[in-house]
C-alpha cells in the first residue's frame, strides 16, 4: 500500500519507467544529431519543442508529487512553475525577436540545460521523495544525455 510519504515501486513499474525513460532520449539524440549533420532549422524546432514538452512534463511531475505528498511545500510548487516558465519564456522570446537568432537560440539551450540539470539534481539528491532502488543512477544517466544534447547544440 502506498502512503503519502512513501513511494513503493514494483519491479514491473521499474521496468516500465526505465523503458520509457530511455525511449524518451531518442528524440533528443536524433534531432540533435540531425541538426548537427543537416543544419536544417526543422531539426532545431523539433528538438526545441520536444525539450519544452519534456521540461513541462518533468516540472508538472514535481507539482503533482508535492500535491500528493499531503503537505505540499510552497517553495517546491513555485520552483516547478519557475522552471517550466523559464524554458517557455526563453523559447518564446527567441521566436519573437529575430535580431540575433544565434544568441537567442543559445539562450534557450542554456536555460534548458540549467532546467534539466536542476530537475535531475533534485531527483538524484532524493529531494523528490522517490527512493526506488537504482532510481538516482537512472535519473543521472537521463539527465546527462539530455543536458549533453542541449550543450552539443549550444556549442555547434
Amino acid at each position: 500500500m502506498r502512503t503519502s510519504t512513501e513511494t513503493v515501486i514494483t519491479t514491473t513499474e521499474t521496468e516500465t519507467y526505465h523503458w520509457l525513460g530511455y525511449a524518451g532520449l531518442v528524440p533528443f539524440v536524433v534531432t540533435a544529431l540531425a541538426f548537427i549533420i543537416d543544419g536544417a532549422t526543422l531539426w532545431f524546432h523539433l528538438f526545441s519543442s520536444y525539450s519544452l514538452l519534456i521540461m513541462s512534463f518533468m516540472a508538472g511531475s514535481w507539482w503533482g508529487s508535492e500535491i500528493r505528498s499531503g503537505a505540499p511545500r510552497l517553495g517546491w510548487l513555485v520552483l516547478s512553475n519557475i522552471i517550466a516558465l523559464a524554458g517557455w519564456a526563453a523559447f518564446a522570446y527567441g521566436m519573437t525577436h529575430d535580431t540575433n537568432p544565434r544568441a537567442l537560440v543559445s539562450a534557450f539551450l542554456l536555460v534548458q540545460s540549467i532546467n534539466f540539470a536542476a530537475l535531475g539534481w533534485l531527483d538524484v539528491s532524493g529531494r523528490s521523495g522517490l527512493k526506488a532502488a537504482g532510481y538516482a543512477l537512472f535519473r543521472l544517466r537521463l539527465t546527462i544525455v539530455v543536458v549533453l544534447c542541449h550543450l552539443l547544440l549550444f556549442f555547434a
